[in-house]
């Protein structure tokens, strides 16, 4: 995995956006700075997966146990009992 270094100062109030990166399990992230004058907060956000890219991400393991996803699949389909 390719690593990234980013740096920016944040002078006045504000929230700074970084996309185009991704967790360690290769999902795709939006990371969120935001300074008030309460401090500053960061925020990993995860995009929502389509039923495609679920597919996709299930279709590289050979039962749930070892699955990234496995909670997403869990919840959809109400039930904690996946292989």
């Amino acid at each position: 995995m390719k690593k990234v270094l980013m740096t920016q100062a944040m002078t006045e109030n504000g929230i700074s956006r970084f996309d185009g990166l991704y967790d360690e399990n290769g999902f795709p992230v939006t990371a969120e700075l935001e300074k008030n004058e309460d401090g500053v907060v960061f925020t990993l956000l995860h995009k929502e997966l389509t039923e495609a890219e679920k597919q996709a991400v299930c279709d590289e393991y050979d039962d749930c146990a070892g699955c990234p996803i496995r909670g997403i699949c869990a919840k959809d389909l109400g039930s904690d009992n996946l292989f």
